[in-house]
């Protein structure tokens, strides 16, 4: 090989380490780069051209050949994996084969995505490349999450932003947060230029209930009657219900807190209305608001305790609703925090509210009372029985230490009831059709309660289902379930065997037979 060619090809070596170097410290791709590629190409070419001689009696060589052979297989596999792996890339495609559908996205999230007219992007910002550890593992996380909703619409894009390399996007999405200066992780929803942020901790939820909001054009609003002592809609205690509020406001309503006696009527069409475990009497002119309300199609939400002076009772019967204002008990509730927690296990499969709750899961009610329907009011209405316990129920009209057991059977603790729709006499558009959920009990609603069992479900799904929004019933968060192995002696022994033995084993053989035909 001439001198100018060695040289050639030494240059040539040098570019590449520095061009490999260069770009792994960079970790991303450089103009300047460009420079030493050219550099690299162009030495090798300038020793090839001078010493072709030698290349072509090189390749002339019969064991050259049976190298460049292998070499072509080895190239085409490389091409084969090389385009394995793009397209791979290119077309994500998972395959979900875990019980609870963990790498899967739920019914809900599915359908938020259907109707998409046009693109959804993503919007991850970040600040920086050295960002701390658990926040590039977030970052990381949330990719991965976001990659299901990509593969589900091919409208949805993710777009993953250093703040401080792109500063003018991150000023129009980053500018106005309160918190832009304490967090280092941001997540937007893009849909129509409706920008919806997203916070952490990111489940499903969160990320489909901000699909949703960016798709609406109008916001619901919930009113929560006061003046009755009704819970808190913003108490953060026990009793409060702020759990239930923050609920609500993520999932796109507007919730209002609303005292007839002082602010009389609303003047605008409302969503639902709702009272809460109220301890004093309606008065007869709120009484008849709500009645009229109902008659124009309107939609009520009652969760009464018993023994409460609420003084419903009779408002409840016009609606074939009879609240029996005693308490449900249950030897099974000894287990789960005493007799008077009632345990609602039954589930009406064809009502929105109730349809998405698992079989297997059980609603809590802390001294619930049971409701009934009057067999006369079939004919005018219809109803739902929406929660039931177990057949090994029974009530009492007072709690108290010498309480006798009474009949066991299956006893109802939520109810809905909603008119018939009849034609009207002209023929023309059929006449509204109001809905009422009355609900034995307030407590399950609370922020003590509302994470027990399915209690979340429950409340979130009955609030949105009356309000017309049945694709933002709640999605239960995945938890994967464990399997435990439990082997005795004999059954660790077999597996030392397969894993470690039997490798070392045929480890060893492998050498012997090297060791055997190394002449050959």
């Amino acid at each position: 090989m001439s001198p100018w060619s060695k040289i050639s090809l030494l240059i040539s070596g040098f570019s590449l380490i520095i061009l490999s170097a260069t770009r792994f410290v960079l970790g991303t791709w450089h103009p300047l780069l460009y420079v030493f590629l050219a550099i690299f190409l162009l030495g090798f070419i300038v020793s090839v051209v001078l010493d072709y001689k030698l290349y072509l009696d090189f390749l002339s060589i019969k064991t050259a050949q049976k190298g460049l052979s292998m070499g072509w297989s080895l190239l085409i596999v490389l091409v084969f994996l090389i385009a394995v792996s793009y397209l791979g890339n290119r077309f994500n495609k998972t395959f979900d084969l875990t019980q609870e559908g963990i790498n899967s996205l739920s019914e809900q999230s599915l359908s938020a995505l259907k109707d998409l007219d046009s693109g959804l992007t993503f919007y991850i910002f970040y600040k920086g490349d050295k960002i701390a550890p658990q926040v590039s593992a977030l970052k990381q996380e949330l990719k991965m999450s976001l990659a299901l909703y990509k593969q589900a619409n091919a409208r949805v894009k993710v777009a993953v932003v250093n703040a401080y390399k792109n500063p003018l996007k991150a000023e129009i999405y980053l500018a106005d947060l309160p918190d832009k200066n304490q967090q280092e992780l941001f997540l937007f929803v893009n849909y129509k230029d409706r920008k919806i942020r997203v916070d952490s901790p990111f489940s499903e939820e969160d990320l489909t209930s901000a699909i949703i909001k960016s798709k609406k054009r109008e916001f619901k609003e919930i009113l929560f009657l006061t003046g009755h002592g009704e819970k808190d809609l913003n108490d953060s205690n026990p009793s409060g219900l702020k759990i239930l509020n923050q609920a609500l406001t993520d999932s796109g309503f507007i919730l209002k807190e609303w005292n007839f006696v002082q602010q009389g009527e609303p003047n605008k069409k409302i969503s639902l209305i709702v009272s809460i475990g109220p301890r004093q009497s309606f008065l007869p002119a709120e009484k008849n608001w709500l009645k009229e309300y109902l008659s124009k199609g309107g939609n009520l939400l009652l969760s009464l305790d018993p023994k409460e002076k609420h003084g419903l009772e009779d408002f409840l019967k016009e609606y074939g609703l009879i609240f029996n204002n005693d308490f449900v008990l249950s030897q099974l509730g000894l287990l789960y925090g005493g007799p008077t927690r009632a345990l609602g296990v039954v589930f009406d499969k064809n009502n929105p509210i109730t349809k998405k709750i698992p079989a297997k899961q059980a609603v809590f009610f802390e001294k619930a009372s049971s409701l009934d329907v009057e067999p006369s009011a079939f004919e005018k209405f219809k109803f739902s029985y929406l929660v039931r316990t177990h057949d090994q129920s029974f009530t009492a009209p007072q709690l108290k230490r010498d309480m006798k057991i009474g009949k066991m059977e299956s006893l109802t603790m939520a109810l809905s009831a909603s008119s018939k729709k009849e034609s009207s006499s002209d023929n023309k558009e059929e006449d509204k059709t109001f809905q009422l959920a009355l609900f034995g009990d307030s407590d399950f609603l609370s922020n003590r309660y509302i994470y027990d069992g399915a209690n979340r479900d429950l409340a979130v799904n009955s609030f949105v289902s009356l309000a017309g929004e049945e694709e933002l019933v709640s999605i239960r968060p995945k938890q994967p379930k464990g399997a435990k192995i439990s082997l005795n002696q004999s059954q660790k022994m077999g597996l030392i065997l397969v894993y470690i033995i039997l490798p070392l084993l045929f480890l060893l053989l492998s050498l012997w037979l090297w060791y055997k035909r190394r002449s050959a």
